[in-house]
């Protein structure tokens, strides 16, 4: 085929596999993977003997990705080798849009092909590299930082390594606020198939569809058919590993590829390529725009992969899909989906048909759901699909087996079995520990920079799915520069324990509370968080000379300048200079840069004398009129060096006035070296 593109969206989580789901234990990722159809020199490639997964490495589309059965289903050896997202042989046609403040950002590299041409392209800031079992890039896309993660993940359905797990984690590195929202693209094919329906809920959809709110289910699944299907796929989009979208759109590769945010729709067209005759079906998720503050970082996330379902052979076929293992919250509550699939592939029609669910005890339906569900009479070749919300409490622990079950008149029932493991939440905890002190020095702080390392553990029996930790910090404390507040960690085990580290430094303004918090969430997990004592000492306000000049000697002309600091609100000073009259002469004296407004604007400032026999410069007065925090330099002293030996300047008589309130200031001196003539 020409284009390529399959049917899907994608979404985080879990994925299944023909044949059931009591599967053998998730097989880890390997670096050595299978390249699959990809070409190696071009694509950084991450496998298992299920999938792989695709990565342009560098250049045009860096970034982009695809993915790849390599055995595929174990239950179905007919979807070794195929293609679930296209990308052979690099990656280029599946792209992410990231919109800041309205504008349309594509992600990676720069690329003039349909897919994503007319977008705004950043900085990539770090090509793919495999990083901890995932594959990562990096771009700078106007102030908002994206980093992609890309993993293979155990499905939620299967319990094998069989989907890829796609995060984006978004920063803003502004100093202001910007609306950031997230569009996922990707280029679905099924094998050879470009244009296999998408199962949502009870819809099958063969073309144009907006699925948005309540409408979108936790899971959707897509294959061609339910007796001969030629690979199955399926992405999540609401569970406890999920950010839930807001909307998915499924059209034709063609009209996704050509608009970057917004697509337009068109009821009953089929998935037919825009501008083209052949099918080629896409979909798209969407996370809206929304407010992201200075230093936040927001994630979104999402999965793909294989599909599985259970399938019982017969007239009428039936197809049983559910999550492998369901999570009980803190609160003991949980719930699932169950979805029953039924296709006539008998050559007579089938009457009266209906499709009832069996629970154990301890699973109920919920409310509005009903066990027996009529279908009525099914044609040849026909298909029907029912959906049934169940919800459990306080079964953390249990394997609960359930039946499905189809009958229809002069027909032989068929019926099915899946069972669903109950596990319980996870438990964050966290621990660290102190901070060194902080104490003053000179005009700041030693030690000028603070590492804080927290470790993040999982006490609970299952996993902990979008860990993040964060710091908040009091006022005193600042981020040091490139460092985020946020931090993901992904997938926390049961037992696993992750340390974070965040480098600080002391700020002199803010209340100086010393309460510093690190907080680690999940999306399935209660937070957790540990206080860490960091108080920052007041600096005293000062005045003290400074002077850059060296290897001095009789007759040269020099400068010091005198430089007030850690002073709150000042309105006006007054001081003395003294120096050493025996071996400097002060030849003139000019206003420092806290007397020059920002427009260019003389404050008042005046220098009653200079007397060199007496080594004086004073009485020197100013008025400043700041309401903040003052630092800068209040005058600069041009001097000449007389006689060789130690000569020293100083202030003295020194009084801050801040709200008409004198204010206690600490005096400064230097000491300079006068060397002999050569």
């Amino acid at each position: 085929m020409a284009r390529r593109s399959r049917v899907l969206v994608l979404l985080l989580a879990g994925l299944l596999t023909l044949g059931g789901n009591d599967g053998p234990a998730a097989a880890a990722a390997v670096p050595a993977s299978p390249s699959g159809g990809f070409d190696p020199t071009q694509v950084l490639t991450l496998g298992n003997e299920y999938v792989v997964l695709g990565v342009t490495r560098s250049g045009p589309e860096a970034g982009r990705f695809a993915l790849e059965t390599t055995g595929g289903a174990p239950d179905h050896p007919g979807d070794d080798g195929k293609p679930l997202i296209y990308g052979r042989p690099r990656p280029w046609t599946s792209y992410t849009t990231v919109r800041v403040d309205g504008r349309n950002f594509v992600f990676g590299g720069p690329s003039n092909t349909r897919a994503g041409r007319g977008g705004e392209y950043g900085q990539v800031l770090e090509e793919p590299v495999l990083r901890r079992g995932a594959v990562e890039t990096a771009c700078l896309l106007g102030e908002i930082e994206v980093r992609q993660i890309l993993e293979l993940a155990e499905s939620s359905t299967s319990g094998l390594v069989d989907t890829v797990r796609i995060v984006y984690e978004v920063t803003n590195r502004d100093v202001r606020s910007h609306r950031v929202g997230l569009r996922i693209m990707l280029d679905t094919m099924l094998g050879e198939n470009d244009g296999a329906p998408i199962r949502m809920g009870e819809r099958t959809l063969t073309g144009d569809n907006l699925v948005a709110g309540n409408e979108l289910p936790s899971f959707w699944q897509a294959f061609d058919s339910l007796s001969q299907p030629s690979v199955m796929a399926q992405g999540t989009v609401a569970d406890p590993t999920t950010v839930r979208p807001d909307r998915s759109i499924v059209t034709n590769w063609g009209n996704l590829a050509d608009h970057l945010w917004e697509v337009p729709l068109t009821p009953g067209r089929e998935f037919v390529r825009e501008g083209e005759k052949e099918l080629d079906s896409a979909v798209a998720l969407y996370w809206d725009e929304e407010p992201l503050g200075p230093g936040e970082t927001r994630l979104y996330a999402t999965a793909y992969g294989l599909g599985g379902v259970t399938i019982i052979p017969g007239e009428l076929t039936l197809g049983i899909t559910a999550p492998a293992t369901a999570g009980e919250q803190a609160d003991g509550t949980g719930a699932f989906a169950i979805v029953a699939y039924v296709e006539n592939v008998g050559k007579w029609p089938a009457n009266g048909v209906s499709v009832t669910l069996r629970l154990p005890e301890g699973l109920e339906l919920a409310a509005g759901e009903q066990a027996v569900r009529t279908v009525g009479n099914l044609a040849a070749g026909a298909e029907a699909t029912l959906l049934w919300k169940v919800n459990f409490r306080n079964l953390a622990g249990t394997v609960k087996r359930f039946r499905v079950e189809v009958s229809a008149a002069g027909l032989a029932p068929v019926v099915g079995e899946r069972s669903v493991t109950i596990q319980g939440p996870p438990r964050l905890n966290v621990k660290g520990r102190p901070l060194p002190p902080v104490r003053p020095s000179g005009d700041g702080f030693f030690p000028e920079r603070v590492t804080v390392e927290a470790a993040v553990a999982n006490g609970g029996p299952a996993r902990a799915r979008l860990v993040k930790a964060s710091l908040l910090l009091p006022d005193g404390w600042q981020l040091a520069r490139l460092e985020k507040k946020e931090k993901f960690l992904g997938t926390l085990e049961p037992g696993e324990e992750r340390t974070v580290t965040w480098v600080i430094r002391p700020d002199p303004r803010g209340t100086r509370n010393g309460r510093i918090e690190v907080r680690a969430t999940a999306a399935n997990a209660r937070p957790a968080g540990l206080e860490f004592h960091g108080e920052v000492p007041a600096l005293s306000p000062r005045i003290y000379p400074v002077c850059t000049a060296t290897a001095l000697q009789p007759g040269r002309f020099f400068r010091v300048n005198l430089q007030i600091a850690n002073v709150e609100a000042v309105e006006a000073v007054e001081f003395d200079v003294e120096f050493d009259a025996a071996n400097l002469a002060v030849v003139g004296v000019s206003r420092g840069e806290l007397f020059v407004a920002p427009d260019g604007t003389l404050k008042p400032f005046a220098v009653e004398g200079i007397d060199n026999a007496a080594g004086r410069v004073g009485r020197v007065k100013g008025r400043l009129g700041t309401a903040g925090p003052t630092g800068g330099t209040l005058l600069t002293l041009h001097l000449l060096a007389k006689e060789p030996g130690e000569a020293r300047v100083g202030v003295s008589g020194a009084t801050i006035y801040s709200a008409n309130q004198a204010q206690q200031v600490e005096l400064g001196s230097l000491r300079i070296t006068i060397g002999s003539k050569p």
